[in-house]
């Protein structure tokens, strides 16, 4: 067995369609409005939906992610129910599914209902079914099989599986999450200050409560520690980060901090499983978030931090170990800084807090540290030098080059040197400085780039010098290519258009300097480019595929990737800025099926993956459905494979070097997952799998089996 492979089987950690574009997303964009719910048979928390801070950006977040307490994994299907905010969605532990019905569009209230089932979407086609609402909330009630409705005002609906039909019309807390409450045998409401609770018929309030009272809030019910949980939301005005907790006959404020920042529309969900009360995304005015939080019944836990959305931020790596930083300061209120390691952030919460936008960061070999200098500070350009020590930003002494922002900043990996170039100031800029780690240095060339800002800085390792693309002049951005050696400009041949405000940044791995996105402006007009290119030191290539962000974003390596995050969007570049983190595919990993299975009493099993396999992802799985339901399956992997016969059928890998095991849900299919580490020495490698399912009408020991499917690891 390959060493590498064997090392992520033991680690587990066992290890769609083939996707043609380079970049991968982390986890699911900042939103707000997603809909959320936990499936205890898959074990994962699925959010779909929402929106960003543009309510025609629906679409945009047409997608189904599923958390399983390590990392976000996104589900790729063939169909999915239009893009929405607030619709209700709660898993059915009657027939193994999740239901989502309603929410909201710019357009339209919807009162469509959909089920998911771990691989795929369906819609159903109920003969009755609620009005549209603005806002509805869904839980089960697990005495009764049925599962509760409760729109913003009127009736009660209840989902008995097939139908939707209307149980109660008398007095209902309205608008306001529910949660089922297994203790009391009865679905729980929340909603401003008050408790209800739904006995099948009608809504009864259980009285006064000691918890402020408010909106836009979550409820969940935690069954380890059997106590209803209310988080966040919106506090007189105010938003809130704060737990309530209900054990059956007092309420009690749980401790606050650390914790998740104050926000609301946000996604929750108990996980039964690992016993975590999950707080995902929301809006946290006036930013939208991205992280995910859990609570672990006495402490919250920073499961998958992120940064906020984000534009007009810097990203620096330390070429030697890959530790990227990044640094966004829109006003001193709101600025965030966050440290990359083994591909993941970590949010820093530093002392002092520079004030500055499209600042110039770089890493200091000399100083081993990253450096911070210039910016903008509202309409004032600054010449503020600061280095990242001990996880807060210092002050550094001494003179600078005068104040700009949007400047060029780089290290010259070659001379230990960071170079700066042009940007705008109390006037376009030309100029030429070097830090060596004490103090600035301008040098002065005879020949030089013309005056920029917003362009592209990097170091080229064909020529061993850096290189300097596009940038804007005015109204128009230039397509030119300079080389800078430490003591003259050399021009080099043309870039891939001009362009401004974009991405550029080395690969070392790959020994290539990578461009993405930005805008084009000339004569004609303006372009919002989304494309991918990449220099070898003789030609520029287009890569296959975009990627959602345009302008103002930012990228560095860290360590394993080309990390690409923040920025605007091409079709909404103004004013809905992201918070996607996206990493460049080098490898493609791949997926095919082979051979055939063979069918018992749930019929032929079929395996696939959720997602294509790629190093670093926390959240791969292989599903295999058309399996009888609530029973025991497993998942073989091999090193090769096979064509043996076998109960006159076939067996069609190898001698397995291990097993993944996983109890199928109500709607016959099993979720098997496996945590790939995050390791180059990975990349490459093929598995070849295939599942079994335990099955009385199987065609041998009882169990029937899925086609081959083969895996090669990609990054």
């Amino acid at each position: 067995m390959h060493a590498s492979a064997a090392a992520a089987l033991s680690a587990l950690s066992f290890l769609a369609p083939a996707v043609t574009q380079h970049w991968r997303a982390d986890g699911p964009d900042a939103r707000q409005g997603g809909a959320c719910c936990y499936d205890p048979v898959r074990r994962v928390t699925v959010t779909f939906g929402g929106c960003g801070f543009d309510p025609a950006s629906i679409d945009d977040y047409r997608k189904t992610w599923e958390w399983n307490g390590s990392g976000w994994a996104q589900r790729a299907t063939a169909i999915a129910p239009p893009g929405r905010r607030d619709g209700a969605f709660a898993y059915d532990p009657v027939r193994g599914v999740c239901l989502l019905f309603g929410g909201w569009t710019p357009s339209a209230l919807l009162a469509d209902t959909w089920q998911w089932d771990g691989v795929q979407w369906t819609q159903l086609s109920p003969a009755n079914s609620p009005p549209a609402a603005v806002e509805c909330f869904l839980a089960p009630d697990r005495l009764r099989g049925r599962l509760v409705l409760a729109p913003t005002s009127g009736t009660t609906w209840e989902w008995n599986g097939t139908n939707w039909l209307p149980a109660g019309s008398g007095p209902n807390p309205g608008s306001c999450p529910l949660a089922w409450d297994p203790v009391r045998g009865k679905v729980a409401a929340f909603s401003g200050n008050a408790h209800w609770e739904w006995n099948g018929t009608s809504w009864s309030q259980l009285g006064s409560t000691p918890v402020p009272s408010r909106y836009s809030h979550s409820l969940a019910y935690d069954t380890v520690n059997q106590r209803l949980c209310v988080f966040g939301g919106i506090v007189a005005g105010n938003l809130a980060n704060d737990l309530w907790v209900w054990n059956g006959i007092s309420w009690q404020q749980l401790p606050a901090a650390p914790g998740p920042r104050g926000r609301y529309m946000h996604g929750c969900a108990f996980d039964e499983h690992r016993g975590r009360l999950v707080v995902t995304s929301g809006r946290g005015d006036p930013r939208l978030l991205a992280d995910t939080w859990e609570h672990d019944g006495t402490q919250w836990i920073a499961a998958a931090d992120a940064p906020e959305t984000s534009y007009g931020h810097v990203l620096a790596a330390d070429p030697a170990s890959g530790r990227m930083l990044m640094y966004e300061g829109r006003t001193l209120t709101s600025a965030q800084t966050f440290e990359r390691v083994g591909g993941s952030w970590l949010r820093r919460s530093p002392t002092i807090v520079p004030s500055m936008r499209y600042a110039g960061l770089a890493f200091d070999p000399v100083r081993g540290t990253f450096v911070l200098f210039g910016g903008g500070a509202g309409t004032i350009s600054t010449a503020a030098f600061h280095e990242w020590v001990a996880n807060d930003w210092q002050p550094l002494p001494g003179s600078t080059p005068p104040a700009r922002a949007g400047h060029a900043m780089a290290l010259d990996v070659a001379r230990n040197r960071i170079v700066v170039f042009g940007g705008a100031g109390a006037s376009l800029l030309d100029d030429t400085w070097e830090w060596n780690g004490t103090a600035w240095t301008q040098l002065m060339p005879a020949v030089r780039p013309p005056g920029r800002f917003l362009a592209g800085f990097a170091f080229d390792p064909s020529v061993g010098q850096l290189l300097l693309y596009g940038g804007g002049v005015g109204y128009l951005s230039l397509g030119d290519t300079w080389y800078w050696n430490g003591a003259v400009w050399t021009q080099g041949p043309p870039g891939p258009g001009v362009r401004e405000n974009f991405a550029m940044a080395l690969d070392p791995i790959a020994a290539r300097i990578v461009v993405h996105g930005g805008r084009a402006n000339t004569v004609s007009g303006n372009t919002y480019l989304t494309d991918t290119r990449e220099w070898n030191g003789t030609t520029w290539t287009l890569l296959p595929g975009g990627s959602s962000l345009s302008t103002q974003t930012a990228m560095a390596f860290d360590g394993q990737h080309l990390v690409l995050f923040g920025g605007f969007p091409p079709d909404h570049p103004a004013y809905d800025p992201r918070a996607t983190t996206l990493r460049l595919r080098r490898t493609a990993a791949t997926a095919s099926s082979y051979g055939t299975g063979c069918s018992g009493g749930g019929g032929v099993p079929a395996l696939q993956v959720s997602n294509l396999p790629y190093v670093g992802d926390a959240a791969f799985s292989l599903t295999l459905s058309n399996v009888l339901p609530d029973t025991h399956t497993w998942v073989a992997a091999s090193e090769s494979t096979a064509a043996a016969p076998f109960g006159g059928c076939t067996l069609w890998i190898g001698a397995p070097i291990g097993f993944l095991h996983a109890v199928s849900s109500r709607a016959g299919v099993a979720r098997h997952e496996l945590a790939i580490p995050y390791a180059l020495s990975l990349v490459g490698v093929s598995l070849h799998w295939q599942g079994f399912a335990w099955d009385p009408a199987g065609p041998a020991l009882g169990l029937s089996w899925s086609q081959g499917l083969s895996t090669n690891l990609g990054n």
